[in-house]
């Protein structure tokens, strides 16, 4: 499967917004040039398609956990705290509640890794007013 603006435009008209998205991050700056990129996938299918950029080398896989910033009142581990407690769970002072997400990398470049998780992460999965995040690259 080729990936071109004119896809990431009919995805993004679909309302396939992960699609959409994953499309213009992974394949966003060979299209911006007119490039086509190559995308393989099981499926073979837009919506489906997990945007993987055909690789031969080891690809990077990013490992990114979002919290509440200290001060934001966090109401899931409020409640998950007195769950706790209801449960009979002893010495539990405060619970916070958060993401973990992995992400799938097709960079093998370590530099080029953390400027796309940077990119995904304030642009898409952390609010950052409210919201810190951190992250860990893998081969």
């Amino acid at each position: 499967m080729r990936v071109t603006r004119a896809d990431i435009e009919k995805a993004a008209l679909q309302r396939d917004a992960g699609a959409a998205f994953l499309f213009a991050i992974i394949a966003g700056p060979a299209v911006k040039l007119g490039h086509k990129v190559q995308v393989s996938c099981a499926c073979h299918k837009l919506s489906a398609c997990t945007g993987r950029i055909a690789n031969d080398e080891t690809d990077m896989k990013a490992r990114i956990k979002i919290t509440l910033k200290n001060g934001v009142l966090d109401p899931q581990g409020r409640a998950i705290q007195n769950a706790l407690g209801s449960m009979g769970v002893p010495g539990v002072n405060d619970v916070r509640q958060g993401k973990y997400i992995e992400v799938d990398l097709a960079e093998t470049s370590e530099a080029a890794a953390r400027v796309t998780v940077e990119r995904i992460c304030k642009d898409l999965l952390a609010n950052t007013v409210i919201e810190n995040y951190a992250y860990e690259l893998v081969a």
